[in-house]
């Protein structure tokens, strides 16, 4: 997560707790029909054209050709001719901390979300969103963000040894949250610690790829997934051993795991000669334990994107950062340009963040699980919006549309080993379900094209999206009070 200060979570917790949420009200009857449609199966990638959707009681009730399902008359019907229907989507990294905002992921088609840092109250939201009484999105939420010592964010468990990553794990447990979230700067010994303790007490951990453990072990531990790419090109690099010495090295020095992360200048260089040394032939095998041992990647090219091109004005004059809460507004979009910036530092960043969608390809077409997150609550990664964003850069870097579709439904479902009710439209399944006006495997864009939503069968219609978005719109909030002034 982007350093916006290292009390954020904390400073957040606090301000969510006082505000006060307007319940929303959408059309919920027991039944609907959508005729007509088109479905994406995302598991064969086809098109099952002229389809009907029977939904009911917050599942898909029936799927089949509209020529041989009969409509009850007691269903709404929903005409999806010339529509195509999806699985709602998933971003399965964010980071949140405003209930009423929580909207604007099923508004844009984001049925469900998990959260890489839970605090108590996510777990409040997530019953209010499943009882229907506040509309909001499917939620997994993860632990506390499980650190070595002198941790990089304030509030974080920390384990400084393997006593200490045990006895993290069991913290967790007691927080009833649904991984351990682990990061950058545990010790080797706190890490396989934890992951022998979650092995024991069948819990996932995810998260980052501590700098002293290796991209190829934290697979071998289990680790369910790994965020942002981080380490993947230190492992695929032909001097891996000799740059792990030389963060041995620093670490011992200083004897802190955070000693690393403090030394820039040795950052800097080692992400240099990983470049340079990328090995293609030690990158296929690395992708392939992944696929073997089933680690999903979560790149999050959004923010990757977003801190690369930080100045230009493709990033900071997103027209969507007027949805988002004022208190918000200084985190997310910060004013930093380029006099501020070190041009050097950006140009490697592109180069990086180049690399890195080269190495995406790569793990596609080695069959590498791939799930599709924003690490939403960083620079201009904005809640339902960016989520689309993360799809249109995963085509961008080489995946076919139904790869980036994939990343975002069936995989995601997969990952949380609810393929059984969730992903992909089956009978059966719940009924999160997005039409769109256009194909979005012809080009994936088109999933921005929203007609309605349904979340967990309750039916949002274009109206209800179009006055829920501008509900939040707070550049008309300011304007309106700017005239009051007047």
């Amino acid at each position: 997560m982007f350093r916006i200060a290292r009390r954020f979570p904390r400073m957040f917790f606090i301000f969510a707790a006082s505000i006060l949420v307007t319940p929303t009200t959408a059309q919920d009857v027991s039944q609907y029909a959508i005729t007509n449609v088109n479905c994406v199966d995302v598991e064969s990638g086809k098109i099952q054209k002229s389809q009907t959707i029977i939904l009911k009681d917050g599942k898909i009730e029936t799927i089949g050709p509209a020529s041989s399902i009969s409509v009850p008359k007691s269903a709404q019907r929903i005409d999806g001719s010339g529509k195509y229907a999806i699985p709602g989507l998933w971003d399965m990294h964010i980071h949140w901390y405003d209930e009423k905002s929580m909207q604007l992921f099923p508004l844009n088609g984001v049925t469900g979300v998990r959260f890489m840092w839970g605090i108590p109250q996510h777990h409040t939201w997530k019953k209010n969103f499943a009882e229907r009484k506040k509309l909001g999105p499917q939620m997994v939420i993860g632990s506390t963000i499980v650190d070595g010592p002198d941790p990089y964010w304030s509030g974080s468990i920390v384990a400084k040894n393997a006593d200490q990553g045990r006895e993290a794990v069991q913290k967790v447990l007691k927080q009833k949250s649904e991984f351990v979230k682990v990061y950058s700067f545990l010790p080797r010994d706190a890490y396989f610690a934890i992951a022998k303790a979650c092995k024991e007490n069948k819990l996932d951990f995810a998260g980052h790829v501590p700098i002293m453990v290796s991209a190829a072990e934290a697979s071998d531990a289990g680790q369910r997934s790994m965020e942002h790419l981080y380490e993947i090109l230190l492992a695929c690099s032909s001097a891996e051993t000799e740059l792990r010495k030389r963060l041995t090295a620093r670490r011992n020095s200083d004897d802190s795991p955070r000693a690393v992360a403090k030394d820039r200048k040795l950052r800097r260089e080692i992400v240099s000669k990983a470049l340079e040394t990328y090995d293609e032939d030690k990158a296929k095998k690395l992708f392939e334990k992944f696929a073997k041992n089933d680690t999903y990647q979560c790149p999050t090219l959004t923010v990757l994107r977003n801190l690369a091109y930080l100045t230009e004005d493709k990033v900071q004059k997103n027209p969507n950062l007027k949805y988002i809460p004022i208190a918000f507004a200084r985190f997310i979009a910060p004013k930093q340009r380029s006099t501020k910036l070190d041009e050097t530092a950006i140009k490697r960043s592109r180069v990086l963040l180049k690399q890195n969608m080269k190495i995406l390809a790569t793990m596609q077409k080695a069959k590498v699980p791939i799930i599709a997150g924003t690490d939403c609550l960083n620079p201009f990664c904005l809640p339902g919006f960016s989520l689309h964003t993360e799809l249109e850069l995963m085509v961008e870097a080489g995946l076919e549309p139904i790869d980036a579709l994939r990343a975002a439904t069936i995989n995601a479902a997969r990952f949380r080993r609810a393929e059984k009710t969730d992903g992909s439209l089956k009978a059966g399944k719940t009924a999160d379900v997005v039409l769109l006006n256009a194909n979005p495997l012809e080009k994936i864009t088109n999933t921005r094209k929203i007609e309605s939503v349904f979340v967990r069968g309750v039916y949002l219609d274009r109206d209800f999206l179009d006055r829920h978005l501008a509900a939040l719109d707070n550049s008309k909030k300011s304007s309106n009070k700017n005239k009051s002034k007047k």
